[in-house]
Parts: C-alpha cells; sequence; structure tokens
C-alpha cells in the first residue's frame, strides 16, 4: 500500500518500513526492512516488534518524542493508528496511548509539522467517510492534546491527501487536504487558528476525487505552487497544476493539453529532483488498472533556487522536523523536511527554495531538539549539506563565540554600536544583516538598496534592478566594476564595438572579460594568447620557452595546478616534485613519504602544524593536502578530532590515532582541523586542499 524510508538506527544510510494491503482473507504484514549498507537488507519486521496485521493506508517517520531516534506513525483504516516509539536499538514499542495520538477512525494520511512555531512536532490527521480531521499539538512531554476544534482544523469531508507549505511567505506553514468533493486551503493566521479559503484561493477542486496532493515551486519564482492528483476514473476530472499568484490565490496551469492533466486513477504523487538541476520534477501513481507510475521531467530553466540537505547529529541522523529559513526578495520562506506526506507517498528528502532572479540570505536552521544554526550566506543555483553543530568562532574578537554574538538584545554584545534587530541577529555573524553600513554614507543597509530614494548616492546614476543597487551588491545591473564608463548591464556584450574598443573580442555567450575574467577572450597571464587557446599543450607558440606535458589539453596557464608547474621554482615540475623517493627532488630537505606525494608541489619543502599539548606534541602534516591527514601524537591523552569546511560544517571527527584520515574525497579549499582535550580546544590548523 505504501512505504516510508528513514534511517531508523542513525548509522548513515536509509531503511525502509512498508505497509501493507490488508485483505482479510489473506492478510499481509508490515514490514520493516533494515539497510545493511552494502545494497542489501535485512527483514527486522519480528525482531523489531512491528510485524503487525493492520488496515493501513501511509506511514510516516518523525522523531515524535525528540529522543534522537526516528519514529514511525502508522495510520489504519478503522483500528488504532499505531505509534512505534523506536528504542534506540532496532526495536519498537507501540506508544499511541500514552502519547494521547489515539485514532480509530478512517484514517487516511498525516503530516508531521511545526504548526505553532513552538518547536516540536505536531501531527494532523485526514479522514474519510465525512469524519472530522484531527489535529494534536505537542505538549513538549511526550504527550499530545487534541486541539482540532480550537484551531478550526475540524474540516468534515472525505479526506485523503495532505501537504504543507507557506503560500504566502510569511512564516507560518498552511494546509492542503484533498477531498471528494471540494478540498480544502487551510491558512494559518499565526495565532493558533487557520482559515479556509480554497475557493477563494481557486484551488477547490470541487468536481474531482483528489488523492495526493503536495506544494512545490514549479518554476522557482518563489511562491509554493499546488499539484493536485484526482482519480478521473471516478470523476472525469485530470490532475491540476495550480501557481501561486503570491497574493493568496492560484491560476489553474495545466489543461487537458498538458501531460499533467494524466487522466487516469490517480493515487499518489511526490516530487524530486531528479537530474540535479534545481527544478523539480512530479511523480504520479496511478490505480491498479491504469498506466502505472507516470514522472513529469520539469522543463523550466529561468530562475534561482537553493537546494539542502540535512543531516542531525545531536538529532536523529534524518533529522525530519528541522526546519530552514531563509530571506527572500519575497519575503522570508520556510520549509521543514517531512517524512510522509501527500497520500501514501513521500517526497524528496532535500529541501529546495526558488528565489526568482533574487538571491539567498540569513540561512537559519532550526534543529527538532531547539538548536540554531544561523549560516549567513549560501550561493545560490546549488545543493548544500548541511550537519548540525558547526563550530563556535569569535569571528569580530570581540570576546563572544557566534552562540551568543548574534543577539542584538544582548547589551554586552558590541555596546558602544547602534544595533538595528533584525531577527535577534546582527552583524557580528553575518556582513549582510540589515544594520550595516558597508559603504559608509550614513545608510544602514536596510535602507541602502533603494535606487528610487533620491539621498542614497545623489551623484550617482542608478538604474533600479528589483530595488537592489551597488550599494548592497557589488555585482548588480548599475555597476561599472573595470571603470570603462559601460555599467554591467551593457558591459558584457562582445559585439557592441564600444566596449573596449581596443581589445580583441571573442563572442562566447555574449559574455565577455569585462564581467568574467575567466571567459574564453581572456588573456589572464598576458602572453598574448586568450583563453580560449592558452590551455593547448601541443600548440608550440604557447608558452614556446617552457617544457609542456602533456595533461589534457591543459596546462599552467590555465591552471596552476596542473602537472607543468614548477610551483616553488626548485626546477621541478609538478609532475616530478611530488616524489620524495627522487633524491634530487629538495635534497636538503627532510622528507616524510607519503605515497609519494608531500608538499613541495605548493609551498616549498615539508611543512608541518606542531602543536603543544600539556608536555606533549601532535603534529599534523602533510599540508597541504592529498589523499591522506597525518595525526602524530606522542603523548597519552584520548584527543579528539575535527575537520570543518569554511563553512562551519563538520565533515568528519574521530579520536586522534596512527591511522591516516582519508582526504581525496574533499575537494579542493580551505578546511578547518580542530584538536580537542576533554572537550577543551588545544589546537586549531587551517588546512589546504588541492
Amino acid at each position: 500500500m505504501t512505504g516510508v524510508w528513514g534511517d531508523i538506527d542513525n548509522d548513515g544510510d536509509l531503511d525502509l518500513f512498508i505497509g501493507n494491503y490488508h485483505i482479510p482473507s489473506n492478510p499481509a504484514s508490515n514490514y520493516l526492512y533494515r539497510n545493511n549498507g552494502n545494497g542489501t537488507f535485512t527483514d527486522i519486521s519480528t525482531s523489531a516488534g512491528v510485524k503487525t496485521n493492520d488496515q493501513t493506508r501511509s506511514v510516516h517517520m518523525a522523531d515524535i518524542n525528540q529522543d534522537g531516534f526516528v519514529d514511525i506513525y502508522v495510520c489504519n483504516l478503522l483500528q488504532q493508528n499505531t505509534y512505534w516509539k523506536n528504542n534506540g536499538n532496532n526495536t519498537f514499542t507501540n506508544n499511541v496511548y500514552a502519547s494521547g495520538l489515539t485514532d480509530t477512525q478512517i484514517s487516511m494520511g498525516a503530516i508531521f509539522f511545526d504548526y505553532d512555531n513552538d518547536g516540536d512536532p505536531d501531527v494532523y490527521l485526514t479522514h474519510d467517510a465525512n469524519q472530522a480531521n484531527i489535529m494534536y499539538e505537542n505538549n513538549g512531554n511526550g504527550t499530545f492534546s487534541d486541539v482540532s476544534a480550537s484551531t478550526n482544523l475540524n474540516v468534515v469531508g472525505q479526506g485523503m491527501g495532505v501537504d504543507h507549505g507557506d503560500i504566502n511567505n510569511d512564516g507560518h506553514l498552511d494546509i492542503y487536504v484533498t477531498n471528494l468533493g471540494p478540498n480544502f486551503l487551510l491558512l494559518n493566521d499565526g495565532n493558533g487558528s487557520f482559515t479556509e479559503i480554497a475557493e477563494a484561493a481557486g484551488v477547490a477542486d470541487g468536481g474531482g476525487m483528489g488523492w495526493g496532493c503536495f506544494f512545490v515551486d514549479y518554476d522557482n519564482d518563489g511562491w509554493e505552487d499546488l499539484y493536485v492528483i484526482n482519480d478521473s476514473q471516478f470523476g472525469p476530472v485530470g490532475n491540476k497544476l495550480y501557481k501561486n499568484n503570491g497574493d493568496n490565490t492560484f491560476t489553474l496551469v495545466s489543461d487537458a493539453s498538458s501531460p499533467l492533466f494524466s487522466f487516469f486513477a490517480g493515487r499518489g504523487g511526490t516530487w524530486s529532483d531528479f537530474n540535479n538541476d534545481g527544478f523539480p520534477e512530479i511523480t504520479v501513481a496511478n490505480g491498479q488498472d491504469s498506466v502505472g507510475i507516470q514522472i513529469f521531467e520539469n522543463q523550466n530553466s529561468l530562475n534561482n533556487w537553493i537546494g539542502f540537505e540535512l543531516e542531525g547529529t545531536t538529532d536523529a541522523r534524518d533529522a525530519f522536523g528541522a526546519r530552514i529559513q531563509i530571506t527572500t526578495t519575497n519575503g522570508i520562506k520556510i520549509d521543514e523536511k517531512t517524512g510522509g506526506s501527500s497520500y501514501a507517498s513521500q517526497s524528496t528528502h532535500r529541501i529546495y527554495f526558488g528565489l526568482g532572479q533574487g538571491i539567498a540570505t540569513d540561512i537559519i536552521v532550526t534543529w527538532p531538539n531547539g538548536s540554531v544554526d544561523s549560516l549567513g550566506d549560501f550561493a545560490i543555483n546549488q545543493i548544500h549539506s548541511i550537519q548540525q553543530e558547526f563550530i563556535l568562532e569569535d569571528l569580530d574578537n570581540d570576546g563572544f563565540f557566534t552562540d551568543v554574538d548574534c543577539d542584538d538584545n544582548n547589551e554586552n554584545v558590541n555596546p558602544g554600536m547602534y544595533e538595528i534587530i533584525y531577527n535577534g541577529f546582527d552583524d557580528d555573524c553575518n556582513p549582510l544583516t540589515f544594520d550595516d553600513d558597508f559603504d559608509q554614507d550614513g545608510f544602514n543597509l536596510a535602507d541602502d538598496c533603494n535606487d528610487t530614494n533620491p539621498n542614497i548616492n545623489p551623484d550617482a546614476s542608478e538604474i533600479p534592478y528589483n530595488g537592489i543597487d551597488d550599494d548592497c551588491n557589488e555585482a548588480t545591473l548599475d555597476d561599472d566594476l573595470d571603470q570603462d564608463g559601460f555599467i554591467l548591464a551593457n558591459d558584457c556584450d562582445d559585439n557592441n564595438p564600444d566596449v573596449n574598443p581596443d581589445a580583441a573580442e571573442i563572442t562566447y555567450n555574449s559574455i565577455d572579460d569585462d564581467c568574467n575574467q575567466a571567459t574564453l577572450d581572456d588573456d589572464l597571464d598576458q602572453d598574448g594568447f586568450n583563453l580560449a587557446n592558452d590551455c593547448d599543450d601541443n600548440n608550440p607558440n604557447v608558452n614556446p620557452n617552457a617544457a609542456e606535458i602533456t595533461y589534457n589539453g591543459i596546462d599552467d596557464d590555465c591552471n596552476e595546478t596542473t602537472l607543468d608547474d614548477d610551483l616553488d621554482q626548485d626546477g621541478f615540475n609538478f609532475a616530478e616534485d611530488c616524489d620524495d623517493n627522487n633524491p634530487n627532488v629538495n635534497p636538503d630537505a627532510a622528507e616524510i613519504a607519503n605515497n609519494g606525494i608531500d608538499e613541495d608541489c605548493v609551498d616549498g619543502d615539508f611543512m608541518t602544524g606542531v602543536h603543544q599539548i600539556a608536555n606533549n606534541q601532535i603534529n599534523i602534516y602533510p599540508n597541504p593536502i592529498t589523499q591522506f591527514l597525518y595525526l602524530v601524537y606522542d603523548g597519552s591523552d584520548a584527543l579528539e578530532y575535527r575537520l570543518y569546511n569554511n563553512l562551519g560544517k563538520l565533515l568528519d571527527a574521530n579520536l586522534v590515532s596512527s591511522d591516516p584520515i582519508p582526504t581525496s574525497h574533499l575537494s579542493a579549499g580551505a578546511y578547518y582541523l580542530v584538536i580537542k582535550n576533554d572537550g577543551k580546544i588545544v589546537a586549531l590548523e587551517k588546512i589546504i586542499k588541492f
């Protein structure tokens, strides 16, 4: 009937719970399969205590009691729902009565999310047969209370699928429920209650028999759209894609000619970015006598986006219930990671946000246990992996770490600075918050981005661009970055003879070196060859005095770490300079063999980080790293190491030992190695990876 994926044992791989369709004459049990981590699974249904013959309709995973292990909630038909509490040892206990999450009605679907923004997971249950839906509020102590009436969520119908989404970007999650008859769109009023607006919003879909549904920003314009799956063989209504207009109304954008119309016996449905291009695909599961599974590839490509993968450390590894908040040109957007929704379905574990033509700033993750990571800004049009528990630093050297340094209301944080309260975060943690005056013109960032304000840069010719000018972003359209008299809007046109008239331009997607110093018409090393030709080892006219070594047709003119470089100018190029066993390479240096690769290739001879710990030393080498990082400690203390990327994400943690730390999987860049003794930092080393 249905299934849900989640990491029940926090070992880093996904396990599978299956709810089977119950036929009294031939009952089928539910099953739990544990992932062995090698491409195979073990049936642990009996030993785990979950092999029951139930009338299962949907299954969901969430850390309901917030103990660090993901639990399983099962919606059953005309029998008690089940709350399988994870005991942390691959066994489960039915905790449904103790928790208060009871339901013996015609339970069809559920969605776990924090409806009241108090930091713990609540749950909304849908019912068939004109039975009222139930909203259970988490009391924060392992029990739940029925608040269906007080929240106005006790709507009555023949409910099936359900999903949450913030349709108006107000920081509160709204609910959509499919039905046999008009569907429900329940707008979160932000005060503990909801208002039903489906008809006014244009998404009631009254003639259909609705099953699956989900919010998805299909065109990445920054507003959550809605897809509804109908059983067209029961009622002659196809599936529907509604586009969010940004004003609490939607427009139907799929018709009978659209593949998404899908005039079949629709049941479940999900979305996921199958091809990792940032634009979500849609999957529909149809009934037994229909066409089966359909996958609809998204053809949109015009807007910006950002994606996140979340991993808990002190919380359950899946981090179901974790919330991300970002600031965009369309307001503050939120979403939560969910383990099961729609109808008998589960969408991607990733969280995506459409950004329109804007960017994402002030990224904040609130984890299920209430801890908060303030992450600043990430690159757009990329998927970012975020792990709970970032390293605490004193970024501005004022004596406060980042856990307290973002509090505008703390009089001890920057006492002499005029602070503007902005979600409790100030510029100590993020250089792009509203109380910054970057260009020191007397306007802080909250006011400095207004092109239409005549008092801001009165001597500058401003060009409005989404209300954002170069005071806030040096790469907006009204910048003249190379000071040639052309602003960025015009400075990228290779076909304009007035742009750099003395330069030989090579058309490259109409973008030249005025906008990007790594495009094809750049001569980065000023040897007379532009970038289009400067990477050819086989061209005898490129660096004729250099001994070139062919390396995929790319040489050191384009990449300073290719094989024909002599980075330390000792007469050996990169191909030879990494050989510890060659006595002619740095003969006066003490070499330490490391798979034949040492730091002669990057910055002279062997260089190690040496740190004194009490009466002992720890040596950290090599630096820069390639395949491995070594930690050699001559003491007996049990030291712990932690490796972070330059954004503060924890990548690896373990006890210091003689075993090398593999680093070949790391991308090029800067990393930070922290050594701890008895919980205290005793060494901090910046590591470079080539």
